[in-house]
């Protein structure tokens, strides 16, 4: 098999998983401001799986050669002191250790996203493919920076 079919394929796998992370955590919390962002997170992660089987899907149409969709990233509101949660973290839990940790496997996840999506933009010597690799690679860095964001707003709150 093709190694760019392949790594389209686990791309989606894991956009599937973090879609689905997201939306778990969207309804666990009590939160509303991040249940609204955690699914807009979710909605992003299945928009990404879309796409990317969007993109294998035409490489068995055009035999073995890629159509590059078209990308466009959701917008999030980077004004808000606590980008992701609305109340403190004191607010959220009795003990309130669970909040950043799930913060912080957030990050991490989004972290190896971006990664793996520098790597393929590297390695394709497709140059529209390298630039779709390094939008969603973009795309995923705004939630990395918003998850960063919150992460700091919480150590701020810290007494």
């Amino acid at each position: 098999m093709d190694d760019a079919l392949e790594a389209v394929r686990t791309a989606i796998a894991m956009e599937e998983k973090a879609a689905r992370f997201y939306r778990q955590a969207a309804q666990q919390t009590g939160d509303s401001q991040a249940a609204e962002t955690l699914n807009s997170f979710a909605d992003d992660e299945v928009k990404h799986g879309q796409l990317l089987k969007s993109l294998a899907e035409g490489y068995y149409l055009r035999q073995g050669r890629f159509e590059i969709p078209e990308i466009t990233p959701t917008e999030y509101h980077q004004d808000r002191p606590g980008p992701i949660f609305c109340r403190g973290l004191e607010e959220l839990a009795r003990n309130p250790e669970p909040v950043p940790a799930a913060v912080d496997r957030f990050a991490q996840a989004e972290g190896e996203a971006i990664e793996l999506y520098r790597r393929l933009a590297a390695q394709s010597q497709d140059p529209a493919l390298a630039g779709f690799y390094a939008k969603l690679a973009d795309w995923e860095q705004r939630h990395l920076d918003l998850l960063r964001k919150q992460a700091e707003t919480f150590k701020l709150s810290q007494p």
